[in-house]
């Protein structure tokens, strides 16, 4: 749980601040904090009953962090096809170019962005969501 008083943003503001700086090292990081997060989730969801405003309060941030990663995604596509013209790119297997494997990940990352029905799917479960509520006076 966040320390008192401090929004989730605030925390994550202490940590990765927007405006940086920033490094491999912070992205990293940062990465791995969404991992962890992710997992703090799938833990949580297994003792908790959600109802639908708690689904739509879980879900609709998650679309919103699914529909920036595209962004990302973008970014990081860029930055692999950079890779390609670099001379001292090497692949550890040693049995292809670095520039070879550099466009693999390129590839890869633009099929992702291709096929964003997880993303899409997400956007639409919290659409449906956002119109849960419960009548309390329906309870007997």
């Amino acid at each position: 749980m966040p320390p008192k008083n401090r929004t989730p943003d605030e925390v994550v503001q202490q940590h990765w601040p927007y405006d940086g700086p920033h490094s491999d090292a912070t992205m990293a990081s940062a990465a791995q904090a969404i991992a962890e997060l992710v997992r703090y989730l799938n833990n949580a969801a297994w003792s908790v009953k959600l109802d639908g405003p708690g689904l739509y309060s879980v879900l609709s941030p998650l679309a919103g962090g699914l529909l920036s990663l595209d962004q990302l995604l973008g970014q990081l596509h860029a930055a692999a096809h950079s890779l390609v013209d670099d001379p001292t790119l090497y692949d550890d297997r040693r049995d292809r170019p670095g520039e070879h494997t550099a466009v693999d990940v390129a590839d890869a990352i633009g099929d992702a962005r291709v096929h964003q029905e997880f993303r899409l799917g997400i956007e639409t479960a919290a659409q449906y969501a956002c119109h849960l509520g419960h009548d309390a006076s329906a309870v007997a």
